[in-house]
């Protein structure tokens, strides 16, 4: 655009355009049609280029029955989600009881898979923004089925508390599986500590992980210790069932910066202390866990721990 203004001027072909219109040429007259010229031929592109590639996804896994379900956010992924080359939404309600919780995850996965299949997105040339509104155990299980879209580029969304834009969070990707360096081993220990809890002893061959990245809540170490310990909770839903010999405790010191090489270096610190914790045990033991993290970070943990057995112990319901 901006060679064709230039070649056009030489040309003589703006002042013959602005004598025809105006009935006069002027030098003000030129260069502001010029000065027009040159910001249409440079904004445009900028704008065109501006706008978010790829597929936005909103996934929103409402709970049946939930009476502070955060509409705003919705709102605002939907919002944002509307500005990618193209958009959709899989809304589904999510019951309380195990096996119609369990069949309704399967159908948001199922409508999810579709959609992604239709648009040609599956085979990972297509850039996919995931903006998942759940609970932690539902993020958690969701994530878990996209074990299967191995192909797909997807990318989770987070959405910082005091801000109504999303940014790109967790890339859901083998690397997420992959061995830190020791220079990022030692990045992620400045802010996470890993200790093993010592349980019930007597208790069947089980053992937990327990993260709490939200040190706003000091007492969910604890809670957690206790319904591992003991089979019993206010705080958990457990039964004797879910006794643990032992757990491996990961904690923040302090809030998690909201950025992506943040999250994923978390994200790749838990599944590698777990893996190594896990490999000092013998007969593969059952595993719970017990999470207080963003939902994004939960969504990372179900992808990288979807080919394990361990199970994702919720809060007991308000």
């Amino acid at each position: 655009m901006i060679a064709f203004v230039a070649v056009a001027v030489l040309n003589g072909l703006i002042p013959d355009l602005v004598k025809a219109t105006f009935g006069q040429t002027t030098p003000i007259l030129v260069l502001a049609i010029l000065a027009a010229a040159t910001v249409f031929g440079v904004v445009g592109p900028l704008r065109s280029r501006s706008r978010p590639r790829g597929i936005g996804v909103v996934v929103n896994l409402r709970p049946v029955g939930a009476t502070n379900w955060s509409q705003q956010r919705v709102t605002a992924a939907q919002a944002q989600a509307n500005q990618h080359d193209d958009h959709f939404q899989v809304s589904q309600e999510i019951p309380a009881d195990p096996d119609a919780r369990r069949a309704a995850l399967d159908a948001a996965y199922a409508q999810f898979h579709a959609k992604l299949t239709e648009r040609g997105a599956a085979s990972g040339a297509t850039p996919v923004c995931l903006y998942l509104i759940a609970r932690l155990p539902d993020a958690y299980d969701f994530a878990r089925r996209l074990k299967y879209d191995v192909h797909t580029n997807l990318v989770v969304m987070q959405k910082p508390e005091n801000s109504s834009v999303f940014y790109e969070a967790v890339h859901l990707g083998g690397h997420l599986r992959g061995p830190l360096s020791p220079a990022e081993r030692r990045q992620a220990e400045k802010f996470l500590t890993a200790r093993t809890e010592p349980l019930a002893p007597d208790a069947p061959n089980r053992v937990a992980l327990i993260i709490s990245l939200s040190p706003s809540n000091p007492s969910m170490v604890a809670n957690a210790v206790h319904a591992a310990r003991t089979g019993q909770s206010t705080e958990y839903a457990v039964s004797p069932d879910d006794r643990c010999r032992a757990a491996l405790v990961i904690s923040a010191s302090s809030p998690l910066p909201d950025d992506r090489a943040t999250f994923e270096l978390t994200t790749r610190h838990i599944h590698q202390q777990w893996a190594t914790w896990l490999a000092t045990w013998h007969d593969d033991p059952e595993q719970r866990l017990f999470l207080a993290a963003p939902a994004t970070i939960a969504a990372g943990l179900g992808h990288t721990l979807a080919r394990s057995p361990i199970r994702f112990v919720p809060h007991t319901p308000n």
